[in-house]
């Protein structure tokens, strides 16, 4: 990875040390490309038009996706989807009160302040919200939340591990349970 000075132009004003961005070399291959993903910090989620395979292959690194709320079509709302599924209960009957080695009390659930986003409602509270912490409810919440994960390391390295335990705990990522899911809808289907 390289450092490109022409690219930190484009970091918001005062949010971001533009030495800080690092951007790597093509990488040719997916596989290549998947490796380095647990080296980056977050992924900055595009707009109009945001991630869709990437923001999955960035969770599954366990890299948090910082994306938007409020986006007005599908296209746009991709990786917030993806948040939401990994904030779901997890499967099998894990209610999230074990601590696992996390040293969030409660759980792993921090309660939110004005700070962490408390306009973004109860719907999505509870110890797995990954979606509270990354996804923005504007442009200005936007660019708050990324100099946060940029600037508060104890915070950023809190909603990495809820990414973590997301990614292992519930069905996002779990092919088997979809395909069981598949198998089970077909044969309603077909009955």
């Amino acid at each position: 990875m390289r450092r490109r000075r022409e690219g930190s132009r484009d970091a918001p004003a005062g949010a971001l040390d533009p030495a800080r961005l690092i951007f790597g070399a093509f990488a040719p291959t997916d596989k290549e490309n998947q490796a380095r993903l647990p080296l980056i910090d977050a992924c900055l989620d595009t707009w109009p038009y945001g991630a869709h395979t990437s923001s999955l292959d960035c969770l599954f690194a366990g890299v948090p996706v910082v994306t938007r709320r409020d986006g007005g079509h599908l296209a746009g709302r991709v990786a917030l989807s993806h948040l939401v599924a990994l904030s779901d209960p997890p499967y099998d009957g894990d209610d999230g009160s074990s601590n696992d080695d996390d040293d969030d009390a409660g759980g792993g659930y921090e309660a939110p302040d004005a700070a962490d986003g408390a306009s973004y409602g109860a719907a999505l509270a509870g110890a797995y919200d990954v979606a509270r912490h990354l996804a923005a409810d504007g442009v200005d919440d936007y660019v708050r939340i990324a100099a946060r994960h940029a600037n508060d390391r104890p915070y950023h390295d809190r909603v990495r591990r809820l990414v973590e335990r997301g990614r292992d705990r519930n069905g996002l990522f779990r092919s088997d349970l979809h395909a069981a899911a598949l198998r089970d809808a077909f044969r309603l289907a077909h009955a």
